[in-house]
C-alpha cells in the first residue's frame, strides 16, 4: 500500500485540479460548446449532425450537398462517431447528447495526462514523490490543450505520451506479445481518431525504433523483435489507408495541397511564452517583433528552458575543450531517453522544415510531405521528450545533492523547478479552461435563441431539400473556394442539425476538386450560364435560402431575390428558392434586352456604354496567339510561376480616389491553375514615397465559372492619379501550370457596357459572355 501511496495522492491532485479548471463543463456537459466559430463549430457539427442525422455510416451526408464526403475528411472523430451511430440505434438519448459526451472525452484526456506522463516519467527512474511534481507542470503546459477550442481531436494530449510508454514498456526484453498487439491498436486508433495525430505518433514511433536499433548494438541481433515493432506502425497505416480507399466514393481530390512552407515552428515557438508577464516583457525589449505560429505552440516552461539550454552550452563548450561530446554521464544514463531525444529532435527539425525550407527542390521529390499542411504540429513529440529530459537531468543533480547530504539543496531546486513551470502551465489552462466555458451549446434544442426556435416552430422543414447559405461559403477542395464567415456557418449548421437538412456550403478538407466547382457554380455563378449541378440533384424540393445579416455580393443577392421570404429575425432570414427559379437560364432574356436597349446607351470604340465620360480598358489579346481561348482567336499565354505583366498604365491614365471594377477570364481547366497563392495584384507605384499601393485578387475565389474558365473580378481605387499602375499576376517560383487569360477589362465604377455579335448571336455584357 505504501508504494502506491503516490500514485493515489496523484489520482486525488489531478482530480481536483481537473473539476477546478473544468467543473461546470464536467457535470453539466451538455450546456457548453468550446467553441462557436471556425473549424471548432465545423468538428461538433460534422460529428453530432452524423450521430443525429446520418443514414450513411461512411459518408458525411450534412454538407457539400448532394455529394457528401467520406466521413475520414470531415474531423468528426471517425472512430468515436461511428460507436456512438451504432450505439445510438439502441440508446436514442445519444443523438441528442453527443456533445456532451465528447466534451467529457476531451477533459478526460487532461486527467489522464496526468497520470500518463507520471508512469513515462518513472520509466526513467524517477523518483515517485517527484514524478507527480513534474508530470503536473509537464501536463499543465502540454501544447494540445490549445487546440481543445476548435481542433478537437488533436486536443488529446495524453496521446503521445501514451504511445511513448507502450514502446518503452514493449521494447523491453521479455516484453510480452501482448505488448506489440497493444501498441499496433493504440497506433490505429490514433489514426481513426485523427489522421494528423495518428501519423504524428507513428512517424516519432518509427524514429524510436530506428534510432534505438541504431544505437543499441548489442541489441541488433533482434531482428524479429525489431520487425515486430515496425509491424505495430505500418500494418495500422495499411489498414487505414486500405479502408479509405475502400470507402470512399469520391474522386478528383487534390495531391498537391497548399500549406506546406505556412505553418512550420520556429525555436521561440518552443522557448518563449504566448502571454503573460514575461512575454509582456520581452515585447517590450524587441518592440514586439517576436511573432509566433499557432501552430507550432509548444512552450516548455521558463525553467526547461534555461536547463536545457545549459545542457546545449556544456555540450558544445564540451566538443571545444575535450575534442569530443563528453557530458557528466548521469544526463545521459538512460539509452531510452537519449533514443526519444535524438528521435523527438528529427521530428523537431521537420516541424522547422529543415532542411527543406533551405532547399525546397527536396519537397518536390518527396511529394508525400504536401501531405502535411501544418508542419508545426509535429513539434508535439519534442515538448514531451524535452520536458521530460530536463526533469530527468534536474532530478539526476538532486541525486547528486542528496549524495553528498545536501537534501535541502537539492528539495529547494526541485521545488522552484516544478512550482514555476505548474504556475505558468496553470496560468495558460485557467485562460483557455475560462474561454471554453462561456459559450452556449447550439446543439442542445433547450440552449437555443428565439430566433432558433421560433423558425424551427414555424417552418416545415421536410418540404426543402437542403440550404444554401448566404454569404455562400465553401472551403475545401482549395482549387474552389468561397470565403466562410463565422456567422453563417453558425445560422447554417446550428438548423442543419436541429432539421436534419444538409448544407450545400463545405467547410471540409480535401473535398473533390470537380464537385466544388459545381457547388460554387449553384450559388454564385449569375443565371446568364447554365448550372451543371443541376443533373445531379434528385429531389424536386425547393431550397432553403438561411440569409445571416452580412453583405452579400451582387451575384448573391441577385439569387435572394429569386426566393422567397417566410420568416424574418434580428439573427437571420430563411427563403423559399423552387428548383424552376434557381436554374432559369436568363440568357435569352438578358440578350433581348440588350438588343432593345442599345438604342438608350451611347457608342464608345467597340461598346455601347451608359456614360462616355467614364474610363474603359479592354484588351481581348487577339494579338497573342494561343490554341486555349475564352473568346476570340487570341488570349494572354504564360507560366503560373512568378510574375506575368498583363498591363501596364501611364501616369494620369485614371482619377485620384475612384473606384474602377477589373475582371478577366482566367483558365482553370488545369491542374492547379489557379491557386496554391496565386494572386492577380493591381499595382499603384507611389513615385514620392517610392513604395508599392496593391490591391490583392485570388482567382480560387472566383464567383463566375463557365465550363472551364473563371471570370476573376475585383475593386480598386487610385491613390493618386500621377502614380503609374500595373496589373500583374504572381505565383510561386515551384508552380508548373501554364497561365491563360482572355479578355481583361477595366471600368470605371457604375459603368454599364455591352457590345453584340448578332451574327452568332452574343453578347459581351460587363464582361459576361451571353449566348441564347
Amino acid at each position: 500500500m505504501k508504494k502506491k501511496l503516490p500514485f493515489f495522492l496523484l489520482l486525488i491532485i489531478s482530480l481536483i485540479i481537473t473539476f477546478w479548471l473544468y467543473g461546470n463543463v464536467i457535470l453539466d456537459p451538455n450546456n457548453y460548446a468550446f467553441s462557436n466559430s471556425g473549424d471548432g463549430i465545423k468538428n461538433y457539427y460534422t460529428y453530432a449532425h452524423h450521430i443525429k442525422n446520418n443514414n450513411s455510416y461512411f459518408n458525411f451526408e450534412g454538407m457539400n450537398y448532394p455529394y457528401g464526403e467520406h466521413f475520414i475528411y470531415t474531423d468528426c472523430h471517425p472512430i468515436l462517431m461511428l460507436t456512438f451511430k451504432w450505439l445510438s440505434n439502441y440508446f436514442p438519448f445519444l443523438k441528442t447528447y453527443s456533445i456532451a459526451i465528447l466534451n467529457e472525452l476531451l477533459i478526460l484526456s487532461v486527467f489522464l495526462t496526468f497520470i500518463v506522463t507520471y508512469f513515462v516519467l518513472l520509466e526513467f527512474k524517477i523518483e515517485k514523490w517527484i514524478a507527480i511534481l513534474f508530470c503536473i507542470g509537464i501536463t499543465l503546459l502540454a501544447p494540445q490543450i490549445y487546440r481543445m477550442p476548435g481542433h478537437f481531436a488533436l486536443s488529446y494530449s495524453f496521446s503521445i505520451p501514451l504511445s511513448w510508454l507502450i514502446y518503452l514498456r514493449t521494447i523491453k526484453k521479455q516484453a510480452p506479445p501482448l505488448n506489440y498487439i497493444l501498441l499496433g491498436c493504440i497506433n490505429l486508433w490514433w489514426l481513426f481518431i485523427h489522421a494528423y495525430l495518428g501519423i504524428i505518433i507513428c512517424a516519432f514511433t518509427t524514429l524510436l525504433i530506428i534510432v534505438t536499433y541504431l544505437i543499441e548494438k548489442e541489441n541488433r541481433t533482434r531482428a524479429l523483435h525489431y520487425i515486430a515493432l515496425l509491424c505495430t506502425i505500418f500494418i495500422p497505416i495499411i489498414l487505414f489507408k486500405s479502408f479509405v480507399f475502400a470507402t470512399d466514393t469520391h474522386t478528383g481530390r487534390t495531391d498537391n495541397p497548399s500549406g506546406f512552407f505556412l505553418y512550420n515552428a520556429e525555436p521561440d515557438d518552443i522557448f518563449v511564452p504566448y502571454y503573460g508577464a514575461l512575454r509582456d516583457y520581452l515585447d517590450l525589449l524587441t518592440n514586439g517583433i517576436i511573432k509566433q505560429e499557432w501552430e507550432a505552440k509548444s512552450y516548455i516552461g521558463i525553467i526547461p528552458t534555461v536547463i536545457f539550454l545549459y545542457f546545449l552550452v556544456s555540450l558544445i563548450v564540451n566538443r571545444f575543450k575535450n575534442k569530443k561530446f563528453n557530458l557528466p554521464y548521469s544526463y545521459l544514463n538512460s539509452k531510452q531517453l537519449n533514443a526519444s531525444l535524438i528521435a523527438a529532435t528529427i521530428l523537431l527539425f521537420f516541424a522547422m522544415e529543415i532542411p527543406f525550407r533551405q532547399i525546397p527542390v527536396l519537397v518536390d521529390f518527396l511529394p508525400i510531405l504536401k501531405q502535411f499542411r501544418a508542419t508545426g504540429r509535429f513539434i508535439w513529440p519534442f515538448y514531451f521528450v524535452i520536458t521530460v529530459f530536463c526533469a530527468h537531468i534536474t532530478h539526476s543533480i538532486y541525486l547528486k545533492l542528496k549524495q553528498t547530504k545536501r537534501n535541502l539543496l537539492g528539495i529547494a531546486i526541485i521545488s522552484i523547478y516544478t512550482s514555476i513551470t505548474i504556475a505558468e502551465g496553470f496560468s495558460f489552462h485557467q485562460d483557455v479552461a475560462y474561454s471554453m466555458q462561456q459559450i452556449p451549446n447550439y446543439f442542445n434544442k433547450k440552449l437555443l435563441s428565439h430566433d432558433y426556435t421560433t423558425a424551427l416552430q414555424a417552418i416545415d422543414f421536410s418540404k426543402y431539400q437542403a440550404i444554401i447559405s448566404l454569404p455562400f461559403y465553401y472551403y475545401g477542395s482549395e482549387s474552389f473556394v468561397r470565403p466562410r464567415t463565422d456567422e453563417a456557418l453558425r445560422s447554417s449548421m446550428t438548423l442543419s442539425y436541429h432539421t436534419g437538412l444538409p448544407i450545400t456550403c463545405a467547410n471540409l478538407t480535401r473535398t473533390s476538386i470537380e464537385e466544388s466547382k459545381k457547388l460554387i457554380q449553384l450559388a454564385s455563378t449569375p443565371s446568364y450560364y447554365d448550372k451543371s449541378i443541376k443533373n445531379d440533384l434528385v429531389s424536386k424540393k425547393p431550397f432553403l435560402i438561411v440569409k445571416n445579416n452580412i453583405t452579400l455580393t451582387k451575384h448573391e443577392n441577385e439569387l435572394l431575390k429569386k426566393g422567397e421570404l417566410i420568416y424574418k429575425s434580428n439573427t437571420f432570414n430563411l427563403y423559399s428558392l423552387p428548383l424552376n427559379k434557381l436554374f432559369q437560364n436568363t440568357s435569352k432574356e438578358t440578350y433581348n434586352k440588350l438588343i432593345s436597349q442599345q438604342y438608350l446607351f451611347y457608342k464608345k470604340a467597340d461598346f455601347f456604354v451608359s456614360d462616355t465620360t467614364k474610363l474603359i480598358f479592354y484588351n481581348g489579346y487577339e494579338n497573342s496567339s494561343s490554341d486555349t481561348t475564352f473568346r476570340g482567336e487570341g488570349c494572354y499565354k504564360g507560366i503560373k510561376k512568378g510574375n506575368n505583366m498583363l498591363a501596364y498604365f501611364e501616369p494620369n491614365t485614371f482619377e485620384t480616389e475612384n473606384t474602377y471594377h477589373l475582371s478577366c477570364w482566367m483558365y482553370n481547366g488545369e491542374k492547379d491553375a489557379l491557386n496554391l497563392w496565386f494572386r492577380l495584384i493591381i499595382e499603384e507605384y507611389d513615385t514620392s514615397s517610392k513604395s508599392w499601393h496593391s490591391t490583392t485578387v485570388f482567382p480560387e475565389a472566383a464567383e463566375t465559372i463557365f465550363g472551364n474558365w473563371s471570370l476573376v473580378e475585383g475593386d480598386f481605387i487610385v491613390k493618386n492619379a500621377s502614380n503609374p499602375i500595373q496589373i500583374v499576376t504572381k505565383g510561386k517560383e515551384n508552380s508548373k501550370a501554364m497561365l491563360h487569360v482572355d479578355d481583361l477589362l477595366i471600368q470605371e465604377s457604375g459603368l454599364e457596357l455591352f457590345k453584340l455579335d448578332t451574327i452568332n448571336k452574343t453578347a459581351f455584357y460587363n464582361n459576361h459572355f451571353i449566348k441564347p
